[in-house]
């Protein structure tokens, strides 16, 4: 057991009244299951967190989430606790024993809340991770970021859960959750879900907030190569939140936080709500285009990954190669991207994907979605872009992929009794363009056909040949395009009736 920082006459005066403020709380709502943490973290040894809670066990049982990635470690994030004790409400002591994959069993078993008190180190950050670290706690001079799956531990599932945090004065607070009033440390969160498929920044990072509709959008930038890009980041959000609603037809399902850092590393992830981004040891001006790229995709999945699936591996080439398409369609209708940009990442994937077409199902391929990357990202960007070009030719231009999106949105949103699974999408195919799409799905996405690139290319009045260098592939604009070619393209950019 690792040596750490002696705790506070002042953190222990506030976890004291903290827990009676909850015991008088919770005794008057024990009807309902509720939860609540106390989250110390002192800026002086800021690796160290300091959990106060108070929870019911699981049928004698408290846990921590044992989803730690590829660290190779065998205890998984429990593996950083470093002391954790329990007492009843009546502060009689508990026997905590550790059991495994991050649970521990609560004896003597008791039938009400206890209070517990356990204190984590923050050394995530320094273990191998594949693929990245933009999913895992960090530490850095202005603060830390924490992922709730890896400091909160659970026991039976909260209805309502709160969580405050007792942090430095001039340290903010940026996460999702909602803020039970401006300017407090405390935030409410509905259910173990939004607990822990979450993250929090705190620290004296950039933090910027704004509405969207009825969600609270929040911006935390830590780094002193990060920092400085406030705007350029604040200017993505605006301009592609309002683009994704409009394509959705709605705002996010509920409040979003990205949070965006140096790091070891370059890539992003979202878990749940929260946009998490890291940009290696400098964000340098030449990364910009990739923090637009990095950004607006992992924004897409705010809408896409937050759908009610019924099987997310069968699903991955929708989840990310969708994800990749629209990034790229909505900076080409933004005026991010010109027409021989996205030409060129079309051509470029194309390339990708041909290496391995044919060897596995793109629905098949979501059970590794690391080594089958060029089929789930490429072939899945294609498939999109295939299923587009069809839509179109054969509604004669009245729908596009984005009135699959709306469709979407409205049918399958969290919490809904359907679950989207490849059937049910091409079934919301029929349902909001008429077109049937099954024979597609049978062939290219359950079976392992490859897509029929060429012939979308055709109805959206393209070309390709391998003129580049080194017979590099090359997409363009065939010459004397007719009317019904033009109309598509127009289409795809976004122009006429939904």
């Amino acid at each position: 057991m690792k040596t750490i920082p002696t705790l506070s006459r002042i953190h222990t005066i506030n976890s004291l009244i903290f827990a009676i403020l909850l015991t008088t709380a919770f005794t008057d709502l024990a009807a309902e299951t509720h939860a609540s943490y106390l989250v110390s973290i002192d800026a002086d040894h800021p690796r160290y967190a300091t959990v106060t809670a108070q929870l019911n066990p699981q049928q004698g049982r408290i846990y921590l989430n044992d989803s730690a990635a590829d660290t190779g470690l065998y205890h998984g994030w429990a593996t950083f606790l470093q002391s954790i004790k329990a007492t009843d409400l009546e502060g009689n002591p508990l026997e905590v024993v550790y059991l495994t994959n991050g649970s521990w069993r609560v004896s003597p078993p008791v039938d009400q809340q206890i209070s517990l008190e356990y204190e984590m180190l923050l050394q995530h950050d320094r273990f191998p991770n594949d693929p990245g670290d933009d999913e895992l706690a960090y530490a850095q001079p202005w603060g830390v970021m924490w992922t709730g799956r890896a400091l909160f531990i659970t026991g039976t599932p909260a209805d309502q859960i709160e969580v405050t945090f007792d942090v430095a004065d001039n340290w903010g607070i940026t996460t999702p959750w909602h803020r039970v009033a401006a300017g407090s440390n405390t935030f409410s969160i509905s259910g173990n879900e939004q607990l822990l498929d979450a993250a929090f920044m705190t620290g004296t990072h950039y933090e910027h907030e704004f509405m969207l509709e009825d969600a609270t959008i929040r911006l935390g930038l830590g780094g002193e190569s990060v920092q400085p890009q406030a705007d350029v980041f604040q200017s993505i959000l605006h301009r592609y939140l309002d683009a994704y609603t409009d394509l959705f037809g709605g705002p996010p399902h509920s409040n979003m936080a990205l949070l965006a850092s140096e790091g070891r590393l370059l890539g992003g992830g979202v878990m749940g709500s929260t946009i998490s981004m890291l940009f290696g040891q400098q964000l340098a001006g030449e990364m910009l285009p990739m923090v637009h790229y990095i950004t607006t995709h992992e924004m897409y999945h705010l809408w896409n990954a937050n759908l009610h699936y019924a099987n997310h591996p069968e699903l991955y080439w929708f989840i990310e190669g969708f994800a990749e398409y629209i990034t790229f369609l909505t900076a080409l209708r933004n005026g991010d991207l010109d027409e021989h940009t996205f030409l060129s990442q079309l051509a470029e994937r194309w390339q990708l994907y041909s290496n391995v077409s044919g060897t596995l199902s793109l629905a098949a391929a979501g059970d590794d979605k690391l080594d089958n990357y060029d089929l789930i990202y490429s072939g899945g960007m294609l498939a999109a872009l295939t299923l587009d070009a069809m839509i179109m030719e054969q509604s004669r231009c009245r729908f596009s992929l984005d009135t699959l999106h709306r469709y979407i949105y409205r049918h399958y949103q969290p919490g809904s009794d359907a679950g989207l699974n490849n059937h049910q999408l091409a079934e919301a195919i029929q349902q909001s363009t008429g077109v049937d799409a099954e024979g597609f799905f049978d062939r290219y996405i359950s079976g392992s056909e490859p897509l029929p690139i060429d012939t979308a290319l055709q109805t959206l009045g393209l070309t390709f040949s391998q003129s580049g260098s080194d017979d590099a592939p090359v997409i363009s604009f065939i010459d004397n395009r007719d009317e019904d070619r033009i109309d598509v393209w127009n289409k795809l950019m976004g122009n006429g009736e939904p």
